[in-house]
């Protein structure tokens, strides 16, 4: 169904983020020590999709990356300071450094390009900084452990990992709306293209969570799969289930892609149908699979980002 590449990366993308016409990715990498007790370094690097040719930027911490809607600043969110540090484009500089919660695991930038949104798993809240004032102007709090975030309409959806659940937040008067129990342990999610539709792929079990967005609730579960063995060396009694890690959804809203940490492979997921119709084994190791999906807005490629160096890109 899908074609696969690699574009080739210097270092080891660690997220990204891609822009509103799709010719830019922006990489957070993190640079392996050749020792490994030496400090980790980390950059920001720009890679033109049509070339493949990766730019670097400048150095920076390793951290989870938004893009400003108009392209002109990234938002890169460290998770040991608790930091989001406001990266100028044009000048290639941090402009700024805003304080937001404990360990920051997710950052989204509004496509409206007023606010940035903030899940801080360390102490179970969001923090929604304004764009214009690069500060903090409301704290949410969410359930425990958020960790993945998606915006949909005028709403807010905080995938919570420590108590399975997926809070809602207006993000008209960002007051929290309540928690809906998905069944699992949520690990990322997204809105489909319609808007009423949620879906978050879960672990423990395995699984796409399917949610009606007005109101929230569940209304079906798609199970995830997989035909790949784990490894001999690590065969278990009972076997690994396949543990989902990413998601995105395509630009039609007819296919999910789900990308499994293990066994380290990507599978489509027909909505229509509910199953699984293609896995791809990207040649990794066990626990070393996606770890961030992101589709392109004017294509139908998405952008695989792995534990590892090298960007896979299906479609």
């Amino acid at each position: 169904m899908y074609g696969r590449d690699i574009i080739a990366t210097r270092h080891w993308p660690v997220d990204l983020a891609v822009s509103r016409t799709g010719e830019r990715l922006y990489l957070v990498n993190f640079h392996p020590p050749r020792l490994w007790w030496l400090p980790h370094r980390g950059s920001i690097s720009l890679v033109d999709t049509e070339t493949g040719r990766e730019r670097r930027l400048r150095r920076h911490s390793v951290g989870v990356v938004a893009l400003h809607p108009e392209g002109t600043h990234l938002y890169v969110a460290a998770e040991s300071s608790g930091r989001v540090s406001v990266i100028d484009l044009a000048r290639r500089r941090r402009v700024a450094r805003i304080r937001v919660g404990v360990r920051p695991r997710a950052v989204l930038a509004d496509p409206g390009g007023d606010r940035v949104y903030v899940a801080n798993g360390g102490d179970g809240t969001v923090s929604v900084i304004a764009m214009w004032a690069r500060t903090v102007v409301a704290t949410i709090h969410s359930g425990r452990w958020p960790s993945a975030l998606a915006l949909g309409g005028d709403w807010l959806y905080v995938a919570n990992q420590g108590d399975g659940s997926v809070t809602t937040v207006d993000i008209e008067c960002l007051t929290g709306r309540g928690a809906v129990p998905v069944g699992g342990t949520p690990e990322a999610l997204c809105v489909s293209p319609s808007g009423d539709r949620l879906y978050v792929a879960t672990s423990r079990p395995a699984a796409i969570q399917v949610l009606r967005t007005d109101p929230l609730e569940p209304i079906g579960t798609i199970p995830i799969t997989t035909r790949y063995p784990q490894p001999p060396i690590l065969s278990t009694d009972p076997p690994l289930e396949p543990e989902p890690s990413a998601v995105a959804v395509s630009r039609d809203g007819a296919r999910l892609v789900v990308g499994l940490a293990v066994p380290g492979t990507v599978q489509v997921v027909d909505l229509a149908g509910e199953r699984i119709v293609d896995e791809y084994e990207l040649g990794l190791g066990l626990f070393e699979g996606p770890s961030r999906i992101v589709a392109d807005p004017r294509t139908d490629r998405f952008y695989i980002v792995c534990v590892g160096p090298d960007l896979t890109v299906l479609g």
